[in-house]
């Protein structure tokens, strides 16, 4: 057989053979296209209850914002102690209720008073401390529950786009109230987004607002 031919006929079969893999990558890279798709929601579903998870094992800690900080860490809870005794007096809290209490955020950040979390050895102390959190009115400290870090980000987009006044977290959801007096539980910052675009037009009480039914 001439070597021309041969050589030919050897690049005709490459050639062949390379058609049938690019078929095949884009066979395999439509199937893995599809095989993401279908993974979105199930991911979806991992990440809601990963956060749901999380936030149970934050609902028996405080946050306190503005209470004075010690120069020794283990003073905090004994600081915490005492604000309690004087703020909260029908609150009976001792150190058997409170597992820890430490400061968050580097030293030195710019904060006079770094955040304080308080763990409770039970959600219960927590939840009593919360309901009497308005005695805190003109006082500088602010009391809040702890929150995971994606449920904090709706909380503080919530406030920039509603209102600070009008929105705050209960039980670990994000709560707002809209002009008409009802209070809606925000899931998502896209619901948000349609809230505030209604309020700025100015919607009419006959028109449904996002999350009503």
């Amino acid at each position: 057989m001439d070597f021309d031919v041969l050589v030919e006929k050897s690049l005709k079969q490459y050639d062949l053979r390379m058609t049938k893999l690019e078929s095949s990558l884009k066979l395999l890279d439509s199937w893995f296209s599809k095989l993401q798709n279908a993974l979105k929601p199930i991911q979806s579903n991992v990440d809601h209850l990963s956060d749901q998870f999380d936030q149970m094992k934050l609902s028996n800690q405080l946050v306190l914002f503005g209470l004075k900080e010690d120069p020794y860490p283990e003073a905090s809870e004994s600081r915490f102690l005492g604000f309690c005794s004087t703020r909260f007096p029908g609150i009976p809290v001792t150190q058997n209720d409170i597992v820890s209490a430490r400061r968050i955020g580097k030293q030195g950040s710019g904060l006079k008073h770094r955040p304080l979390v308080v763990e409770f050895c039970s959600p219960r102390m927590q939840q009593l401390i919360l309901r009497e959190k308005n005695c805190l009115q003109g006082s500088s400290v602010f009391i809040s529950e702890s929150l995971t870090k994606s449920r904090l980000q709706l909380l503080n987009y919530t406030k920039s786009k509603l209102g600070k006044r009008s929105t705050w977290s209960s039980g670990g959801e994000i709560l707002t109230k809209l002009s008409d007096g009802k209070v809606i539980t925000v899931k998502e910052a896209s619901q948000v987004d349609a809230l505030y675009q209604l309020t700025t037009a100015h919607p009419s009480p006959s028109k449904p607002l996002p999350g009503l039914k």
